[in-house]
């Protein structure tokens, strides 16, 4: 005998889906963001520019990794756009910021 299986309500799989959205874009740009910072600060702090950029490469991937399994534990879906894309903007702005104002900028 075949079990019935409980149909999925819509909304669900609709949030479910931009939730996936909103962890491959944002945490993208969140990660891309901070790693910046780090290698500008890094390059700020006397380490060259070229193994600034390559341990802040290496070390967003940890970053993006610790992100991406808060934002799928994480519930409401609003607060998490609005959080990481935030977060995004901040650390993209400070990262630029803070390359013209050291002087590290390319």
């Amino acid at each position: 005998m075949a079990r019935a299986v409980a149909p999925t309500p819509s909304g669900t799989v609709v949030a479910t889906v931009v939730q996936c959205l909103a962890a491959l874009l944002l945490i993208y740009a969140l990660t891309l963001g901070i790693g910046s910072l780090i290698a500008v600060a890094l390059a700020a702090a006397g380490v060259a520019r070229a193994e600034a950029a390559a341990l802040a490469s290496m070390l967003a991937y940890v970053i993006y990794l610790v992100v991406l399994l808060w934002a799928v534990h994480w519930r409401g879906t609003l607060r998490l756009w609005v959080l990481l894309g935030g977060g995004a903007i901040l650390a993209n702005a400070m990262a630029r910021w803070g390359a013209a104002s050291l002087g590290v900028l390319g």
